[in-house]
């Protein structure tokens, strides 16, 4: 039976867990601590992939709806002509760039669909109205300093 040295002088640098009678506990609460720290990573892992999967079965059944339904499938990118200040009829410029945008999804994401359109035609038209709200405000924040 070995016996374990408390003199600081007897310790060698070649025998760390040999400090003091305590080492072994000490040890085995990290290897505790170590085992359920890799358990809660696992745990949050498979969490996140359980939302990714619910959340792509999701999205496939409502694109099957939505590719199923009885309605054209296709998006409208609104009018082609408008009418311009003087009367005339002019190419639609926000249709002109809806198209555009199509077009650039397309490239960059071959296998989108309607869906995919309509959600970026959603977004499209959020930033203009959000663009029409700031213009309003600027040019309300003009008026009030021209009175």
């Amino acid at each position: 039976m070995q016996q374990v040295s408390t003199n600081p002088a007897k310790i060698s640098s070649t025998e760390p867990h040999q400090t003091s009678l305590h080492a072994p506990h000490y040890r085995g609460y990290s290897l505790w601590f170590s085992a359920r720290h890799l358990a809660h990573q696992i745990v949050i892992r498979l969490l996140r992939i359980w939302c990714i999967w619910s959340g792509a079965a999701r999205s496939f059944v409502w694109h099957i709806r939505i590719q199923s339904s009885k309605e054209a499938s296709r998006v409208s990118l609104g009018p082609v002509w408008v009418q311009g200040p003087d009367g005339s009829l002019v190419e639609s410029l926000g249709t002109r760039a809806r198209a555009e945008g199509i077009r650039s999804l397309w490239a960059k994401y071959p296998w989108a669909d309607v869906v995919h359109q309509q959600i970026f035609l959603m977004g499209f038209d959020a930033g203009e109205q959000m663009y029409a709200r700031l213009h309003r405000t600027e040019t309300d924040k003009q008026s009030a300093v021209q009175s």
